[in-house]
């Protein structure tokens, strides 16, 4: 999962210098049609190299499952959509605005913002695997809080930050990027394991959506309470910082509840244990 996490940060890295440098050059739109001809390329080596892993479905004869039922019918499974929507509720609130809040507010250039995204890339690139090699080790839960208790800090001084010398604001930005990262990882790996093989393809479908409400949600809130003064800086983004803050420590709580489920049963067992049957 580490693995798999690095390449939002090795996203981050490559793909937003890039995409700034081709809104620059170029128009708005330019980034938006590089992204469409990388999908549909992707789409076609999926389809080439990702082999079908359909053995560890149900055998013909037992029910048929609809994932959304059994997302809010499990309490297990609800557990960790709650945790989902926490994660975005507190990350997506502060997110969106990072770039608008160092240029108006700590004195960024745009040229700046460049430097920012690919050291905090860089950063996550490197905690990504680490945050998943320990988890595995100590347990995913032990090094969710750790890291959502780490969050805390680089959140709250990123959200009052005001004009500094470049290498403060790089420091805390990069600080933020690592915890988020760790963050994810772990928490990814609790909310995949509340549920059995069989139904983790739906169910991580329906985690996608939440994911996107969520971040939604999450950047509706820091609209309605950040305000722009005449001068461009914004206001209350610490406000937003706040919000973030309590957030990461109410998806702490709801990961505690979350149990992980024993994939080595069966999948009458499975289903069982789930409440299912």
């Amino acid at each position: 999962m580490g693995i798999v996490m690095m390449s939002f940060s090795l996203a981050s890295v490559f793909g937003v210098p890039l995409g700034l440098f081709l809104a620059n050059h170029f128009s708005w739109s330019a980034p938006f049609v590089l992204v469409a001809g990388i999908g549909l390329v992707t789409m076609g080596f999926a389809a080439m190299f990702v082999p079908v892993l359909t053995g560890h479905l149900i055998s013909k004869g037992e029910k048929h499952e609809i994932p959304i039922v059994n997302a809010l019918t499990n309490p297990n499974q609800r557990s960790a959509l709650l945790v989902t929507t926490a994660i975005m509720l507190g990350q997506f609130a502060i997110v969106p605005l990072i770039a608008t809040f160092m240029t108006t507010n700590v004195g960024f250039s745009e040229h700046d913002l460049t430097y920012l995204y690919i050291f905090g890339g860089l950063a996550a690139m490197v905690t990504a695997p680490i945050g998943g090699r320990i988890a595995d080790k100590y347990g995913k839960f032990p090094v969710f809080a750790i890291f959502s208790l780490f969050n805390l800090l680089p959140i709250f001084l990123l959200t009052h930050l005001t004009v500094q010398p470049l290498l403060i604001p790089l420091l805390v930005s990069t600080a933020l990027f690592m915890s988020s990262a760790g963050r994810m990882v772990s928490g990814t790996a609790i909310i995949i394991s509340s549920v059995s093989a069989r139904q983790r393809g739906g169910f991580m479908s329906i985690n996608t959506c939440v994911q996107q409400l969520g971040a939604g949600i999450a950047a509706f809130v820091a609209g309605s309470i950040v305000t722009q003064l005449p001068s461009g800086q914004l206001q209350h983004y610490n406000w937003v910082g706040y919000w973030a803050m309590g957030m990461a420590i109410f998806a702490i709580y709801l990961a505690s509840r979350v149990k992980t489920v024993d994939t080595s049963h069966t999948p009458t067992q499975i289903a069982v244990a789930e409440g299912d049957v």
